[in-house]
């Protein structure tokens, strides 16, 4: 009698170690759920374009962005510079964030 509860506490504790690996998954996607939402309100619009923007220019150095521009009603156009983690010079960056997220231009001049 005393495995008894045991037994069916057992399906339970098995059934979220199979839902794990999936944990991240479904993470993802309520975030990327969030972020379309996101984009799809004018006044956080320029705000998602600028960190979009940030991270990929991250990549290069520490960033600072000077300037954000609406493109019409489907981009936004973000300008900043980029310091060289090396301490070299730094160079400015231009980048173009669509309103379905995408960044179809980036470029370090």
């Amino acid at each position: 009698m005393r495995a008894l509860p045991f037994l069916m506490a057992l399906p339970l504790s098995l059934g979220g170690c199979a839902a794990l690996p999936f944990a991240p998954a479904a993470v993802e996607a309520a975030r990327e759920g969030a972020v379309q939402r996101q984009l799809h309100t004018e006044s956080s619009f320029p705000a998602a374009a600028e960190e979009a923007c940030r991270a990929r220019a991250a990549r290069h150095g520490r960033i600072e962005i000077t300037r954000v521009e609406l493109q019409g009603s489907s981009a936004v156009r973000v300008y900043g510079t980029i310091d060289r983690f090396s301490g070299s010079a730094g160079r400015s960056f231009a980048c173009l964030f669509r309103r379905d997220g995408n960044l179809p231009y980036f470029r370090i001049y």
